[in-house]
């Protein structure tokens, strides 16, 4: 919920996660999304939210894990969980947060830009971007003091 708060928000999740959350028999309320929505700030708008942002760009900046990492920097994030990919949160930020990472091949794949040709397999083209949009101030993905 935390992450969908800081890509401004959907109803679809709100509902889907009560849903959900009244299934799993899981104490979860709109109260639980008010208060989160209250201390997470929106760190990045995406379409339909803006018209000019796409989730090309959210990559371009450095994807979900950019945000999460935005999100861990101000506080907001336990991050000592286990990850499908990871064998925690914070070890999958170390290697996949533009801002943490020094890896050059983390970078190229953030670095992928549109080819303008139909592919069928996700980043094969070769164009990409000069370098990843790592501006935090007015870039895509915004840290907490400039959201």
């Amino acid at each position: 919920m935390t992450l969908d708060i800081a890509m401004g928000g959907s109803t679809n999740t709100v509902l889907h996660l009560l849903a959900a959350a009244r299934e799993g028999e899981v104490p979860f309320t709109m109260a639980d999304i008010d208060r989160l929505s209250r201390k997470v700030p929106v760190l990045c708008k995406v379409a339909p939210s803006v018209q000019d942002v796409h989730m090309e760009d959210v990559h371009h900046a450095g994807g979900i894990m950019a945000i999460l990492g935005e999100l861990d920097r101000a506080k907001l994030l336990t991050t000592d969980g286990p990850t499908v990919h990871a064998a925690t949160l914070d070890d999958a930020l170390n290697r996949w947060d533009v801002v943490r990472t020094s890896s050059d091949k983390v970078r190229n794949f953030y670095r992928a830009a549109p080819g303008g040709v139909p592919t069928q397999e996700a980043f094969s083209q070769d164009r990409r971007f000069d370098e990843v949009d790592v501006d935090r101030e007015t870039g895509v993905i915004r840290n907490a003091a400039h959201a």
